[in-house]
């Protein structure tokens, strides 16, 4: 898989562009490209990583990516199969920040939406009642056209600019480099998406970069402001969120599902990453939505 500068194809009548795809899976790797991009999951499950942030995505999951933010969203396994009758279909508006054009961004009235660009820098999650509002206009956008289409976008910027319920998604400003550095850092998230639930030894990685384990430890750290361990270790942890969630199997069991090697790690590495044990997580979700 190969990171790239992604080239939207131009709209010329158009300020800006809105997708509807429907995939076996979603094909697009590491990728990033000058566009903002509002990106609704309407039917699909598997991890996707936003700047350094890694995290499950499910049906409805709704987030908002920065300009040469890199990001991939990469399907479990089973979507990758065969036989399999799953479907990755998903919503995708695309605008340059200049899209009303330069004056019109400039306005004292836009100082709230270029504040939200800024902070879109992390990629944000949108959660709770602005999710439900904004993925009803987003669906409302796909029956609209010209003005009545971009009023809709615009209601949106709004009501994000003005929501307290979005998330930042990567700790860092992570924004898309070179093709070979992109290439490399590729490779690597590529590599641990598809192996984290064993044990990975640095030195596999290391051997795939054709660099030695000291190098390649300092290049990850460089790119994503993050150690490689920490990358496999939040793979694993989001992983075990799922199961946690979505299953009944026993915290031992989820424990070597996920590539951990013995409890106590597993436990001290899901409370760095979630102030939480995994007993506790599974409790607290139980309680907030209890079986009919």
């Amino acid at each position: 898989m190969k990171a790239l500068l992604e080239k939207l194809p131009a709209t010329e009548r158009s300020s800006f562009k809105l997708y509807n795809f429907n995939f076996p899976y979603f094909p697009t790797p590491w990728h990033f490209h000058p566009e903002y991009e509002l990106v609704l999951v309407v039917k699909s499950h598997g991890q996707r990583i936003i700047g350094n942030g890694i995290g499950d995505f499910t049906d409805g999951d709704l987030v908002f990516i920065g300009a040469n933010v890199p990001h991939i969203y990469r399907n479990d396994s089973v979507f990758y199969q065969q036989s399999a009758d799953h479907r990755a279909e998903s919503v995708i508006v695309h605008f340059l920040e200049d899209f009303l054009g330069e004056p019109f961004m400039e306005l004292q009235e836009m100082i709230p939406i270029r504040q939200l660009f800024q902070r879109a820098a992390l990629g944000l999650e949108i959660l709770g009642p602005t999710k439900d509002y904004v993925i009803a206009r987003m669906m409302e956008m796909s029956q609209q056209e010209g003005m009545r289409r971009l009023l809709l976008l615009l209601d949106i910027l709004t009501t994000l600019a003005e929501s307290s319920h979005l998330r930042a998604l990567s700790t860092q400003i992570i924004e898309g480099s070179n093709p070979v550095e992109s290439e490399k850092v590729s490779l690597v998230f590529d590599y641990i998406s598809q192996h984290y639930q064993r044990r990975i030894a640095l030195r596999e990685i290391a051997d795939l970069m054709n660099m030695s384990v000291p190098s390649v430890c300092r290049f990850i750290k460089r790119r994503t402001h993050k150690t490689l361990i920490n990358l496999i270790n939040e793979l694993r942890i989001s992983h075990a969120c799922k199961l946690l969630t979505d299953t009944n199997l026993s915290i031992i069991e989820i424990c070597y599902d996920c590539g951990f090697q013995n409890l106590s790690n597993f436990n001290r590495q899901f409370r760095l990453l979630k102030n939480s044990n995994p007993q506790t997580f599974r409790k607290q979700l139980w309680n907030s939505n209890p079986q009919e």
